[in-house]
This record gives C-alpha cells, sequence and structure tokens, in this order.
C-alpha cells in the first residue's frame, strides 16, 4: 500500500529521465531511519555536505544495465515541484506546491538548482525522492518573487 504522503507526491511530480545512460556505481551513501520516522521517510534520508536533507519517497525496482544510477557528469531529465518549507527542518514539513517544472541539466554543471547537482545523484529512473534546500542551494538571495522570498527554504520533490 502505498501512503497518502507517497501517493500526493508522485501525483504532483516526479521521475527521472537518464538521457545517456552508462554503466556507473555511485559512491553515494544513505541513512536508514528507526521505525519512530513517518512512513514515507523510514525509507532512505541523508543530507549531503552543503546541507542538502534528501529522501527516498520512491525507490524503482528496475535495476538493470539499462537503469543505472545517476552520477555526475551525465545528463538527465527531471520533473520537480517546489513546496515551501515550513519550520521544524524535517521532510515532512512542506507547504504547498509552489512551482512545478522539467528541466535538462548535466549533473555537477551548474546549469541547474544546485540543490539538483547533489541530490539526484544515485536517482534511477522511476525513483522519486524529496530535497529540503537552504536558499543557498536553491533560488538564493533573489528568490522568485513573488511565490518565494529571497533567502527561503525549499522543498523540492523530484
Amino acid at each position: 500500500a502505498v501512503d497518502w504522503v507517497a501517493a500526493r507526491t508522485l501525483a504532483s511530480a516526479v521521475a527521472v529521465q537518464q538521457v545517456h545512460a552508462r554503466p556507473i556505481v555511485s559512491s553515494r551513501m544513505l541513512l536508514r531511519l528507526g521505525a519512530g520516522a513517518p512512513s514515507w521517510q523510514r525509507a532512505l534520508s541523508s543530507r549531503t555536505s552543503g546541507g542538502l536533507l534528501v529522501g527516498e519517497l520512491k525507490e524503482t525496482s528496475q535495476h538493470s544495465v539499462r537503469n543505472t544510477p545517476v552520477d555526475v557528469g551525465q545528463a538527465v531529465r527531471v520533473q520537480y515541484a517546489t513546496r515551501r518549507a515550513l519550520p521544524g527542518g524535517g521532510l515532512d514539513d512542506v507547504g504547498d506546491v509552489l512551482e512545478e517544472g522539467t528541466v535538462d541539466f548535466r549533473v555537477g554543471s551548474g546549469r541547474s538548482f544546485r540543490a539538483f547537482d547533489e541530490g539526484v545523484v544515485g536517482m534511477r529512473v522511476g525513483d522519486v525522492r524529496r530535497m529540503r534546500a537552504p536558499h543557498t542551494l536553491a533560488y538564493g538571495t533573489e528568490g522568485k518573487p513573488p511565490l518565494i522570498e529571497p533567502f527561503e527554504e525549499v522543498v523540492f520533490d523530484v
């Protein structure tokens, strides 16, 4: 059974589509959360060195030579939904969807949000992740008025 948070997230955004697949083993390590975490968050969650909090909402079961984990340097297309980050600091502290879109970029190139450069590494086609990003990894000091204020922390469903 799919819980309502994961189902809503899947409906509102998100899949990763690799444009150029090549066999890669990602060195990204994720930590298992204990039973006290919300059910969708019990899967996998970690914090990157840049301060990005990443949680797995759906991990694909399609592991094959053609569906390898994304790594730095690969071209990808991601669908995302940007949500307001509510006080509390967790992945479940989110508000309404502020923006939705699709973006193509080369991971690590700096041509997209820094949160995407850090957060999509290790994903496979069909995975869904939630990323809580400080302003330095998202919309920065300028924001995107009127939807996103300057210095605002946001949550991406990717």
